[in-house]
């Protein structure tokens, strides 16, 4: 049971940085899972769904990424969120962190 929560653990922090995870080949890693999570895409316009660098703000608001210390930004709808290609976490992802 440990291994397995270790593994949901993994998966969890995978999806949360962006990390790399398609040579993980580990028999209680949720591969699927996590590639779900990726690929969601939320039909209540109450959640916000994340936004890759490189792609439009889908909400003016205030978003932040893992990817760099004290990222939170305000963006404007349709304004292309930014990369950071030094970071340590690997993808930049933006995540919407509200209006204020």
């Amino acid at each position: 049971m440990e291994k397995l929560v270790e593994a949901l653990e993994a998966g969890a922090i995978a999806f949360l940085y962006g990390i790399e995870d398609s040579k993980i080949n580990h028999r209680v890693y949720p591969k699927g899972l996590v590639e779900y999570a990726r690929n969601y895409q939320p039909t209540d316009t109450a959640q916000i769904a994340r936004i890759n660098a490189g792609q439009p703000c889908s909400k003016a608001g205030y978003w932040f990424t893992p990817a760099q210390a004290e990222s939170r930004r305000y963006f404007e709808q349709g304004e292309i969120m930014p990369s950071f290609s030094d970071s340590r976490w690997g993808d930049t992802i933006w995540y919407w962190s509200g209006e204020e």
